[in-house]
């Protein structure tokens, strides 16, 4: 009897060392960077550099960037794009990165010599997520949209779980999400919009399903969540079913939604669904949206802090470093 309770006690003992263990290796603490629209020119190039040395200084799980990695006035050429490339993998992290409008949707408009968007989105894909895997020094793996045969192609649509948190991927670019005016030409508009409703819609009932406390949901373009659907306005709105999808997932969610992006070039770290009593939706206060700095402010970037032991787990610190200008 004597040395079956020892054997008992043993058992438990291995199990509570086991357990302490796992959440040791799961801490609720932790951080990332974020940043997007740079760099835009060479001048830009020089300093986004000097900003990834001082990232590699800190401790973090991944590098963020929501998309525009060039000027609309810079070509949209095989060897620019290569070159930006290069220089944003050159970080010891993680790296994730977003295709924004001026890398495909804008190319066709404002680069010299034009190129076609779709040809050039492709081009991304077989660069830019040739693998399961993110870029940098210290990729993991990801689970992308393309793993399922009716969105193969949608492989920058991205997945993955980090210490209790999901983080979603989506193209959204710019230029109003690609929607074109001209009659005709919104195949690839419409069939990307569904593509990122299924992913959002996957993404939700997975951390709804997981009992996950908070989700990440980034993408490249600044839908406006302060504008009101108007069915007399004189233009296409290309973020509108965004806009709702996000608020009725948000509704549904008991957990923390941080939405990331870019396009406007405006810092900001707010509640955009918090509306107060006065607008007739819901009003979402547990939702906040950060936007990243982008050009001319190439010497900033965002750490975003996440702590699951606290009532709002996202909170961001603003980081500015000195250096030269380029020659």
């Amino acid at each position: 009897m004597i040395r079956f309770a020892v054997c008992l006690t043993l058992c438990f003992l291995g199990w509570l060392t086991q357990v302490g263990a796992e959440e040791r290796a799961t801490p609720k603490r932790f951080s990332f960077a974020a940043l997007g629209d740079v760099p835009y020119g060479p001048r830009d190039a020089h300093w986004t550099r000097e900003v990834l040395r001082e990232i590699d200084q800190e401790e973090l799980q991944f590098v963020l960037h929501v998309g525009d990695l060039k000027s609309s006035s810079e070509p949209c050429s095989d060897a620019l794009i290569l070159q930006r490339k290069a220089l944003l993998t050159t970080t010891r992290h993680a790296l994730v990165y977003l295709p924004g409008d001026n890398e495909w949707t804008d190319c066709e408009l404002k680069s010299n010599p034009p190129f076609a968007p779709q040809e050039r989105l492709e081009r991304l894909r077989e660069w830019f997520y040739p693998d399961e895997m993110t870029l940098g020094g210290a990729p993991f793996r990801l689970q992308r949209q393309s793993e399922i045969a009716k969105f193969r192609q949608y492989r920058e649509n991205v997945r993955w779980e980090m210490h209790g948190v999901l983080f979603v991927g989506l193209n959204i670019p710019g230029s109003n999400n690609n929607y074109r005016k001209e009659a005709g030409r919104n195949g690839e508009f419409e069939e990307r919009l569904l593509a990122n409703e299924y992913w959002l819609q996957r993404a939700f009932a997975q951390a709804q399903q997981r009992q996950l406390p908070a989700i990440v949901i980034a993408f490249q373009a600044n839908p406006f969540f302060e504008r009101h659907e108007n069915p007399k306005a004189l233009y296409r709105d290309g973020y509108q079913e965004l806009r709702r999808l996000l608020w009725q997932l948000a509704s549904q969610y008991q957990g923390h939604v941080l939405l990331i992006h870019g396009d406007t070039h405006r810092y900001r770290f707010n509640q955009p669904l918090n509306w107060g009593s006065g607008n007739k939706e819901k009003s979402l206060p547990h939702v906040s949206r950060l936007e990243v700095f982008g050009s001319p402010s190439a010497l900033n970037w965002v750490k975003v802090n996440v702590d699951l032991n606290r009532s709002n787990p996202f909170s961001v610190e603003v980081k500015q470093i000195s250096v030269n200008s380029p020659d």
